[in-house]
């Protein structure tokens, strides 16, 4: 069907050149775009008290109880693909991952064959989209005497996320309108589509504010600085439409506002060798964190002078609270940057026909518009710039200290939304049992995402480097794998309590000296 390719098309134009090159790439882009994905930013290795610099993605506060007072990271990846639209046999997807042929599987359903199965969903619930992709470029840390820290990071991020998506969408999509089982009226409203790609400069402090008998309070802020390269955004208010066969849709109402600033010449053909934009930067923003911890000691710390760093000793504690705002700003794009609006409740058809005469990004607008506005190919755009808002999260940290290395905590991840047009993160909800020292840690967290999906991970530090995945299942063939999810972190820390040379000993006070001081 013409209108339906063309339409993909424009929607995944960035993509292309990608999926045309692999086979393995079509095979786990089906979790992408077909599917209720839930993927956000990994919550392994921001939890414990060795995570040093990674501490500040999640409360930047957390960075002055840390049990390591110089963190510089080299690398760290996180990405994580789940749904619940679709599946996969776990002995299939061991067979493709591991498995020098790595044979893609094939499934009949209703007579085709699919490389996926799909899950029953009688209640027709709407489906929600979350994908998220995070590099840290540099991440440093430096906690300067005991009392304050410094932090700075480059990242480089991409959200994607759909929210309260008809159900019906997924199925036409995969199967296509010639499906008689698609004919009907579909009412649907308050949905949101967005994506965004953006870097940022982030700079974060870290200060004690109280520390006195057994208690302990931190404060910590950051702010960042954005620069975007592209966003797609659109809010559909109200949509009612009717499918008659593969031929014909019917439009009878449809309330939406849309706004775009891509890397992309809109009215350049799809086709076109020109069609993209070389621009890196298309908009600009600034952001902000704020997190605040409580600590419960197990004894009244002894109040010594710091010379040095690696003086500062750790932080023996039975409890910690902590709660976090993260992600609060937005960015400002202007450079090819439009702004739509439509709002129309008369009927409008649209035939497999319609859209032949369509060859570039900006025909495909501008065909609306005039559809819906009495041949005003440009009455829908009311403003050539427009401000999407950052993942904002609030964020609730609990770690309690089972016994000497042995710890448990709990991690609420709830999304806010501050502004009309914005990316969102997924709700998490993690319960974790840890064992670290200072050389190597182990954890084991259950997740429950999107208030639906239940996860159990495994993470282990070893030295420098940090492997981990909140879905060890997916590894391992078990079950139906509807996703999967890694963390890879590699960098360098200095413990506190560890001096060079052994200068200082447990018993040093300024009082006293200490004989293995040397000048």
């Amino acid at each position: 069907m013409a209108e339906k390719r063309k339409i993909y098309y424009i929607c995944y134009i960035q993509f292309y050149t990608i999926m045309t090159k692999s086979y393995r790439f079509f095979f786990v882009l089906f979790f992408i775009l077909f599917s209720k994905i839930l993927t956000s930013q990994s919550l392994v290795a921001t939890q414990g008290n060795y995570a040093g610099s990674a501490t500040m993605s999640m409360n930047p506060a957390l960075m002055n109880s840390s049990n390591v007072y110089f963190d510089f990271s080299l690398a760290n990846v996180g990405l994580s693909i789940f749904n619940d639209y679709a599946y996969i046999k776990g002995r299939d997807m061991s067979s493709f991952m591991f498995s020098k042929e790595h044979m893609v599987p094939a499934y009949n359903m209703d007579g085709a064959e699919y490389n996926f199965l799909i899950y029953d969903n009688p209640e027709m619930k709407p489906n929600n989209i979350y994908e998220f992709l995070d590099v840290n470029v540099l991440r440093f840390m430096l906690n300067l005497d005991g009392r304050q820290s410094l932090g700075l990071s480059f990242n480089m991020r991409v959200y994607t996320n759909g929210i309260d998506l008809p159900h019906e969408i997924p199925d036409i999509v995969l199967k296509g309108l010639e499906n008689d089982g698609f004919n009907g009226r579909y009412v649907s409203s308050d949905a949101s589509i967005s994506t965004m790609e953006w870097a940022e400069v982030a700079m974060s402090y870290s200060r004690k504010l109280y520390d006195r008998y057994q208690s302990r309070v931190d404060v910590g802020v950051g702010v960042k600085y954005l620069l975007g390269y592209s966003a797609a955004v659109a809010n559909i208010n109200n949509l009612d439409y009717e499918i008659f066969g593969e031929d014909s849709i019917v439009v009878n109402r449809f309330d939406a506002d849309l706004a775009y600033s891509l890397p992309i010449n809109y009215n350049e053909n799809f086709v076109s060798g020109s069609v993209f934009n070389s621009s890196l930067v298309r908009g600009n923003g600034l952001a902000f964190d704020l997190g605040f911890t409580y600590a419960y000691k197990k004894s009244v710390s002894n109040d010594r002078r710091i010379l040095t760093p690696c003086m500062q000793p750790k932080l023996n504690y039975l409890w910690k609270l902590g709660v976090s705002l993260m992600d609060v700003g937005f960015i400002s794009f202007k450079n090819n940057a439009i702004d739509n609006s439509f709002d129309a409740s008369e009927e409008m058809l649209f035939d497999r026909y319609v859209f032949d005469d369509v060859k570039s990004f900006g025909d495909m607008v501008e065909f609306m518009s005039a559809m819906y506005y009495d041949g005003d190919s440009l009455a829908s755009v009311v403003a050539d710039n427009f401000k999407v808002g950052l993942p904002t999260t609030l964020r609730l940290q609990f770690d309690y200290n089972i016994k000497d290395n042995y710890y448990v905590n709990a991690t609420v991840v709830q999304p806010l939304k501050l502004m009309k047009y914005s990316v969102r993160a997924v709700p998490q909800l993690m319960v974790e049992a840890r064992y670290e020292s200072d050389l190597y840690g182990f954890s084991l967290p259950l997740t429950l995402r999107d208030y639906s999906d239940f996860l159990i991970g495994a993470s282990a530090r070893m030295a420098f480097v940090t492997v981990g995945t909140q879905n060890i299942a997916s590894y391992l063939g078990f079950g139906k794998v509807n996703g999967m999810d890694i963390f890879v972190s590699v960098k360098f820390n200095l413990v506190k309590g560890k001096c060079a040379h052994d200068r200082y000993d447990a018993c040093w006070s300024s009082d006293f000296g200490n004989k293995k001081y040397r000048r």
